[in-house]
């Protein structure tokens, strides 16, 4: 995954820059391989329309989450509609690196085994699906797992049909 932080220079001793469309640097983190990488804002003296622009600029770099100390309402709508995920952050004394073990932290949530590292691979299996066809997938899918409430002269399970839209 590859993350921005908004930079006011071009190192990990920079600090975070308040602002996101007029920030001086972009640090672009991949997750994948622990890189870190800096660009100039080709929009930092832009006489309108930075927000958009710098938005655009983190979209074109494959960004999926972006780091800043303040966004403006129009690159939030370009964030929004691209699902890139904003993260404000309090830029008082922060580094670029200072916000890479956030980045760390919050990419362990994002694991796939939730808070912790707990839960990986505890599902029941539901939503697998053999290349079965369509007909053997229907029977399969009535099986009746429900245990159902025990009637007088019945086992109590299910009765393993499935109806069909439009049949009783």
């Amino acid at each position: 995954m590859k993350i921005a932080i908004t930079s006011t220079g071009d190192s990990p001793s920079s600090k975070v820059d308040s602002r996101f469309g007029r920030c001086t640097y972009f640090a672009f983190y991949n997750t994948k391989d622990a890189s870190l990488e800096f660009y100039a804002n080709p929009n930092k003296d832009a006489s309108g329309g930075a927000g958009p622009a710098s938005a655009q600029f983190i979209a074109s770099k494959g960004v999926e989450m972006v780091f800043s100390g303040d966004f403006g309402g129009k690159a939030k709508d370009i964030f929004d509609k691209l699902a890139i995920e904003m993260k404000t952050i309090d830029t008082d004394n922060l580094t670029v690196e200072d916000v890479l073990p956030l980045i760390i932290k919050e990419m362990s949530k994002l694991n796939g085994k939730g808070p912790d590292n707990k839960g990986s691979k505890t599902g029941r299996g539901l939503g697998k699906c053999s290349n079965l066809s369509s007909n053997d997938l229907l029977q399969k899918l009535g099986q009746g797992l429900g245990l159902g409430r025990k009637k007088e002269g019945s086992k109590g399970q299910g009765q393993g049909k499935r109806l069909q839209s439009g049949n009783k």
